[in-house]
């Protein structure tokens, strides 16, 4: 086992924590920095890139605890990703509090007239399902099935899963998508 990883290792098992932790900061600190300095350019969060930048070891000690050894990547390139996660949630975060600002305080509008965009998008998403059920070609209820209802997950199913289940090429499976969609889109604004 390396030297790093034998830091790794005693932080993990909390033993020699200042040695070890001054090893890896040594070493990676740099990196950590350059990804701060990248996201934090201008002088618009210069106290969060402050702060971020004091807490540069903090992080690394977070980073060498969750530090998973059998995922086969470095450390540095862990610790670079998840400093660019924190600078990344930041800004995230920055956009939703400005969102929220910039709505109206006294939005008193009654119950019944802030249902009426659900109920709208509810009547256009069956009507998307029955031109679905309904199309000519049996290809396009498949493909749709496939690509957006059939998946454990939040994500689409690639065009490569979905063209190899239909013994179709992925360019024909997404021509068949598309062609589709543009006419179910002249139906639906009608």
């Amino acid at each position: 086992m390396n030297e790093e990883l034998e830091h790794i290792n005693q932080i993990k098992e909390n033993k020699k924590l200042d040695e070890s932790l001054s090893f890896l900061y040594d070493k990676h600190s740099r990196i950590y920095y350059k990804i701060i300095h990248k996201y934090f350019s201008s002088e618009k969060y210069m106290a969060k890139k402050i702060e971020l930048l004091q807490e540069c070891k903090y992080h690394i000690y977070f980073a060498a605890i969750e530090f998973d050894f059998s995922k086969k990547t470095k450390f540095s390139s862990y610790l670079a990703n998840k400093a660019r996660w924190i600078c990344l949630n930041f800004f995230n975060q920055e956009k939703r509090k400005s969102r929220l600002e910039d709505q109206p305080e006294d939005v008193n509008e009654d119950e019944s007239s802030s249902l009426i965009p659900f109920v709208i998008k509810k009547e256009k998403f069956k009507k998307i399902f029955e031109e679905i059920e309904r199309a000519s070609d049996e290809r396009v209820a498949k493909i749709f099935k496939i690509r957006y209802f059939d998946t454990s997950t939040n994500k689409l199913t690639s065009w490569k899963d979905v063209s190899s289940q239909l013994s179709l090429s992925v360019q024909g499976c997404i021509n068949i998508h598309n062609k589709f969609l543009k006419k179910l889109q002249s139906k639906i604004d009608k």
